[in-house]
């Protein structure tokens, strides 16, 4: 197995598995290793069913006092109810039309339980816990992964996959330089993974995931460096150097310090003659939209066109309706293209 294969490779993935995975984006065996728990669920130390509160999970090592089981006709809505104890109470564990869970349970032995606890007239119960007889290979104990899922996946079978292509994780090497390890204090790539799937304890989850959150951020920020070196002597259109401040004028309100700044910046940009690619960034009602309109202007009244784009109909035309407003009084056409219009409606707003 290398990480390049298929997942249909590993043991137990048909057809009909694959095609849930790949729901996931799970299509080989480095998408599975690379397919990280969203939570973790802390089974490391059992509690007393005094200590169990109603709302919350938690780990029980119980006695099996009692199993009943009770249908109504021909089986139907079946109910299993297994009475437990410990030495501070008792509790029930709920079983709905999923009789078949009687057999795994006999009264004497001591059971694993694991789920939300919950109370009906004073008694606690857990409807439909994870459990495994106490002390057998099952008796699963420690940080306990939690997966992104779909339907027709449980964990127990995401996490059965991932115990399958752990020998894989060696193939993970080290690809960042020595002195940028050094320097970060990161851990191996096969450390972190392994610690993600497997952790032992929180620390090296945090280690593990400080390293990946690392190396995902250098490789975006390396990647924006490579595209704006690029662009850095890439020629544009230089528009020519419209004064906006008829434009500004006419806004109800007075631009702030950081607005001017951004906006004068934008305008050199604009009629340097070099190819401009900015990210203006701020809070929200921080006035990004403004300092858009003014460079929308200064390009229109060179002459050229300027294109607003939204991600929704309804902010496209909340931005057409402000547009409209601040731009007509000084003779500039808006129009607005959305995906609902029709041909002909489109057609009309490009003429």
């Amino acid at each position: 197995m290398n990480l390049k294969d298929d997942i249909l490779t590993l043991k137990g993935v048909g057809e009909k598995k694959a095609e849930l995975l790949n729901k996931l984006n799970i299509r080989t065996v480095e998408d599975l290793i690379y397919f990280f728990p969203r939570r973790y669920e802390d089974r490391r130390k059992p509690k007393k069913v005094i200590e169990a509160v109603a709302g919350t999970e938690c780990l029980l090592e119980l006695l099996v006092v009692s199993v009943a089981v009770t249908s109504k006709r021909y089986g139907r809505n079946s109910l299993v109810k297994v009475v437990c104890r410990d030495d501070t109470g008792f509790i029930d564990l709920l079983f709905f039309n999923a009789s078949y869970s009687a057999k795994y349970f006999k009264a004497g032995e001591t059971v694993s339980i694991f789920g939300r606890v919950s109370e009906n007239n004073g008694r606690k119960q857990i409807s439909h816990p994870e459990f495994h007889k106490a002390g057998s290979k099952d008796d699963m104990r420690g940080l306990i992964p939690v997966y992104p899922l779909t339907f027709g996946l449980t964990q127990k079978t995401i996490r059965g996959f991932v115990s399958m292509v752990k020998p894989c994780f060696s193939e993970i090497k080290e690809w960042l330089p020595a002195d940028i390890v050094e320097s970060n204090r990161l851990c191996s790539p096969e450390y972190a993974i392994t610690n993600i799937h497997f952790p032992k304890d929180e620390r090296p989850v945090l280690e593990g995931r400080y390293r990946l959150i690392f190396e995902e951020l250098l490789t975006l920020q390396t990647g924006l460096f490579y595209i704006k070196s690029g662009i850095k002597d890439e020629s544009g259109i230089a528009i020519s150097d419209i004064d906006p401040e008829p434009f500004i004028s006419s806004l109800k309100f007075s631009l702030t310090d950081g607005q001017k700044k951004v906006s004068e910046e934008i305008r050199k940009d604009l009629v340097s003659g070099k190819a401009m690619n900015r990210l203006v960034q701020g809070d929200v009602g921080s006035g990004k939209t403004v300092v858009a309109e003014i460079a929308m202007f200064e390009t229109v009244k060179s002459g050229f066109q300027a294109v607003m784009m939204a991600p929704t109909e309804i902010l496209a035309k909340q931005h057409f309706a402000s547009l409209k407003r601040d731009f007509e009084p000084f003779g500039i056409k808006v129009g607005m293209l959305i995906g609902s219009q029709t041909k002909k409606e489109k057609n009309a707003v490009l003429q």
